[in-house]
């Protein structure tokens, strides 16, 4: 089953103009889907890509999901702007060229990063 977190609404709907029928369809037929997987072997997150055309110009959705039991989570919702560069990347490619094109950058430490979604960040322990 489909679960919408709670900070997948405005930011989605609002300024990226992805609905919930939206990200439905991208789930139910995705062009190319990535399953991403921590150190441990554990399935963290999981990244759906799908150009869809109904009534409109075709435009690339990029959706981040994360598991809860059997359910799925849609935790963000992106917009994938047409440009020849990342033709061909993978789900995952694409929204790492997103983090560096269009991310919040911000620097912990010595560490310089871009923001998206979320990020985690090692810090040395002591």
């Amino acid at each position: 089953m489909i679960h919408f977190d709670k900070s997948f609404g405005p930011t989605a709907t609002n300024l990226f103009r992805i609905s919930r029928d939206d990200v439905r369809s991208v789930m139910r037929k995705p062009d190319h889907q990535e399953m991403i997987w921590d150190l441990d072997k554990i399935h963290v997150s999981t990244l759906y890509l799908r150009t869809l055309t109904g009534g409109q110009a075709p435009r690339e959705v990029l959706l981040q999901t994360r598991p809860d039991g059997d359910d799925e989570i849609i935790h963000a919702a992106f917009p994938v702007p047409p440009s020849g560069e990342h033709e061909g990347y993978s789900p995952l490619e694409k929204l790492r060229w997103l983090a560096e094109s269009f991310g919040v950058p911000f620097k912990l430490g010595t560490q310089r990063s871009r923001f998206v979604v979320s990020e985690r960040v090692p810090t040395p322990q002591g």
